[in-house]
Parts: structure tokens; sequence; C-alpha cells
């Protein structure tokens, strides 16, 4: 789980570095943001769900931080934007990819305007799961990790880069999926949880 600090999630890119790239050659810069971003972006492609507890503000790089998550929490009050063209420079960070979750004409918006706007605003469009008073959310974020780790983790794993990837025809999610069962039936415990779900008793895998 990623949290920000204090009261703030992330507040962007560091202005200090941006203006130092001002200075850098084309080559450089391509160089430099490309490794900048895989840097942070690392996170997407972790073999476990990741989640983004936004306790706070977060803005351009650090939203986009927030969006590469799998799951996102955020409280009501925030409030969150990309404001790169504020600054005279084109969105990184993939800010563009996660917009997709989003209706286009809202991700245009958000990109062509630089607009800081309430969390509120996006969780209408089904943005986060979850957006409510900082209590709230708290708890719904505890609540969450507790379930989630009480489940296999190989079955979660298994199920990671299949919710990732878009780009997978019908037939190619079966065929994975009749894999990934196949190694979870593979699984002692497995067995133990049927069998905890028939007597109405609770289980806990281990794995």
């Amino acid at each position: 789980m990623f949290k920000g600090e204090g009261t703030i999630f992330s507040a962007g890119g560091d202005l200090g570095l941006l203006e130092s790239l001002t200075h850098k050659s084309n080559d450089e810069n391509k160089k430099l943001m490309y490794e900048f971003y895989h840097s942070f972006l690392e996170l997407a492609t972790l073999p476990c769900p990741t989640i983004a507890y936004i306790n706070g503000h977060a803005v351009g790089a650090g939203f986009c931080f927030a969006l590469a998550c799998d799951l996102l929490y955020i409280e009501e009050d925030a409030r969150v934007g990309l404001n790169f063209v504020k600054l005279g420079i084109s969105p990184g960070m993939g800010a563009e990819k996660w917009l997709q979750r989003l209706p286009a004409t809202l991700a245009k918006e958000l990109i062509y305007t630089g607009e800081i706007v309430k969390a509120s605003t996006l969780a209408e469009y089904g943005l986060f799961n979850f957006c409510a008073a900082p209590g709230a959310v708290k708890e719904r974020v505890s609540q969450v990790l507790s379930m989630v780790a009480s489940n296999s983790r190989l079955a979660i794993k298994l199920s990671v880069p299949l919710l990732r990837d878009h780009t997978l025809s019908y037939d190619d999610v079966l065929k994975a999926q009749a894999e990934n069962q196949a190694q979870c039936f593979a699984n002692p415990q497995v067995r133990e949880a049927i069998k905890a779900v028939k007597h109405k008793v609770p289980f806990m895998f281990s794995d």
C-alpha cells in the first residue's frame, strides 16, 4: 500500500529537477525521463495487487503514480489533477494510459486544461474504489487489506496480469485461467478451504 506522509499524498514533480532539464539536450532528456518513469512505475509490474491510499492532494506525477495502482481509495476533500500543461510540458508518467479509465472527453479535458479538481468530481465516474471522509477511507482500506491478506496469495497473483492486460482475447483469458486454476488445485490448502466453506467456518490461507 502506498500512502502519503502528513496530509498530502504527493504534490507532483520536483520543480528544481524540472528546471534543470531545460538546460539539457533533447537526447539527454528523452533518456532521463524514460528512466525516471520506469523507476516509479515499476509498481505497475509488481506480481501482487497495489493499493493507493490517497490521503490528500495528488497532483501531476504524484497523481499518475496513484493511478498506476490497482486499487484506489481517496479522501473526499483531496484535490487531484494533471497540471503538466500549466508548466509548459506534455504529460508524463503514463498519464494518458491511466486516464483511459475515464470517459474520453473528461480525460481530454483534464489533460488539456491542467485543472485541479475535487476527488468527488472524478469519483462519480468510478475512477476510485472508494471516496469518503478520512475516517471512513481509513476504515475501508483496513478492511480491504485484511480481506486480501486472508485469501490465497497464489490465486491473487495469477489474476493480477489478466486484470492488467486489456489486450488479451477472450480465448487467451480462458486458456490462462485454465492453466492458473490447474496450479491452484495442486495446492493442498484448496481442499481445506473448500471444507471450511462447506462447514461455514473461517479459513485463512498461509501460502
